[in-house]
Order: C-alpha cells, then sequence, then structure tokens
C-alpha cells in the first residue's frame, strides 16, 4: 500500500498583543441651565415673609441708631430663686401665670421711678425727661427681636394687671407707630445671652434680660457650694441723655429688685 502522507503541520499562531487599560470617558461639559429656571429654582429657596409697621419701624431706629448713638454697655449678674418662689405662689393664688420678664418690667418701672434721672431720651437736638414711667417691651432671640409695644405708666400697676397687657403688647398683634413709641426704657426678654443688647435703639435705655440659668456657687455663710439661678442683665443707655453714672446707678437698682422681689411689691 502507499505510504500514509503526513498531515500537514499548522501554521504557527502569533501571540495576541496585551490588553490596553481603558480609557475614561470625557467630562462632558455642564448643560446649561436656561435662565427661567434658574430664576425658579432660586425662588423656591426662600420665602418673603411681610413684616407689620412696628417692626419697620423698628428696624429703622436700629439702623439709624446703630450708626449715629453713643451708648454706654453694662452688665450685671442676679440671683433670682427668691423671686421665682414668689412668682409661683402669686401664680396661684391669683389662677394666672407671671413668668420672670413680667417681673423684670415692674422692676425696671420701679427703677426708672427710683432714678428718674434716667427716665430720659434724646430728642431734637436735647435731653428730653419724661414725668411719666412708661416701659416698651419686646422678645429677643439670637436672629431679631419681637417688637411689642409701650405699658404706659408700667410703675403704678400691678403685677398681675402688668403681665396681662404684655402678653398683649407681644401676642403679635398689629401696632402702630404710636403704640411703639413714648418710652425712654425697652425691655427685652432673651433666651440666650447672646442676644444681649440686639435692640439698644428703640429707647434711650435698653434691658435685656436672659432666661434663668443654673449655676454652682459658694455659699456666703456656710462656704459650701449650692446650686442657684441666675439670669444676666444688660443695660444700654444713650450717652447723650443717660450719664454713666446714672446707668450705673439705675442697673444697681435693678440688680437689688430682681434679687429682693419683695421691695418692688411694697
Amino acid at each position: 500500500p502507499p505510504p500514509s502522507s503526513a498531515a500537514p503541520a499548522s501554521a504557527p499562531t502569533s501571540a495576541s498583543p496585551p490588553a490596553q487599560p481603558k480609557k475614561a470617558p470625557a467630562a462632558r461639559p455642564p448643560t446649561a441651565v436656561p435662565a427661567g429656571s434658574a430664576r425658579v429654582a432660586a425662588r423656591r429657596n426662600f420665602d418673603d415673609v411681610a413684616t407689620s409697621e412696628s417692626q419697620r419701624w423698628a428696624a429703622s431706629r436700629a439702623v439709624s441708631a446703630k450708626a449715629t448713638v453713643p451708648c454706654t454697655y453694662l452688665t450685671a449678674d442676679a440671683e433670682v430663686d427668691k423671686l421665682l418662689e414668689m412668682l409661683d405662689e402669686i401664680s396661684a393664688q391669683e389662677d394666672t401665670t407671671l413668668h420672670i420678664h413680667h417681673m423684670a418690667v415692674l422692676a425696671a418701672a420701679k427703677a426708672m421711678a427710683q432714678v428718674p434721672e434716667a427716665n430720659a431720651c434724646w430728642v431734637d437736638g436735647g435731653v428730653r425727661r419724661l414725668g411719666r414711667v412708661d416701659v416698651a417691651v419686646a422678645a429677643g432671640t439670637g436672629e431679631g427681636c419681637a417688637v411689642g409695644g409701650v405699658v404706659r405708666s408700667a410703675d403704678h400697676l400691678s403685677l398681675v394687671d402688668l403681665a396681662g397687657q404684655c402678653r398683649v403688647l407681644l401676642s403679635g398683634m398689629p401696632l402702630s407707630q404710636a403704640e411703639c413709641e413714648g418710652a425712654a426704657l425697652t425691655v427685652v426678654f432673651s433666651e440666650s445671652q447672646q442676644a444681649l443688647g440686639i435692640v439698644e435703639s428703640f429707647t434711650g435705655t435698653t434691658l435685656t434680660i436672659t432666661a434663668p440659668v443654673k449655676r454652682v456657687q459658694i455659699h456666703p455663710v456656710t462656704n459650701k457650694p449650692v446650686v442657684v439661678s441666675m439670669v444676666r442683665l444688660g443695660l444700654s443707655c444713650d450717652e447723650r441723655a443717660v450719664g454713666t453714672e446714672d446707668a450705673q446707678r439705675l442697673l444697681k437698682v435693678l440688680q437689688r429688685s430682681m434679687q429682693n422681689p419683695w421691695l418692688m411689691l411694697a
């Protein structure tokens, strides 16, 4: 038989080249947003809140005073445990709710009566001494101030009557400019010390009182640590109308009254 033919040799295969790393896709250019859409998106990020006449008046006074009025700033701490106990007792007797800022308004009015030189404001290039003690009230926060109106003849009101007027004035009801004017002193109740002095502009003198906080102090008799409730009083005065000495006297009377509240009700 014929010899079998050998199978043809297979052609040599060439080695495949190494895989190349994939390139990251090119970044797409930012897509332009139509101007109208941008305006719509911006409008959705905030709300314009309408302001009352009293808020606009207070804001204009704040801007003007901050730039033009020279002020004296004083602070003092007052222990108010006795005051808080008295408020609880009177609230229970009168079937109402009294707060520390109601007592602060009364204390400020009584102090102004004792230091009449501080019951003054700067008007038309001169000092105007007021014969009646009217006190403006406001509530402050770290972001702003809720402006109230004026409690007329505050030093002659009982604590319960004065508290009732403060509730109405700070309820958010619309107030006219006339209802916000006429006082030489504004009392502001602030939740934090950061808001001290934020409204030194509404009247010639502003008293800011913080919420009570617990502190540890050394008792002066037993020499042992005790926990007490303290508030900080911040006083700012227009130096053109109220001198530094009169401001210091006013703050000292305020501090004594807050620490000995029965002096105000005597």
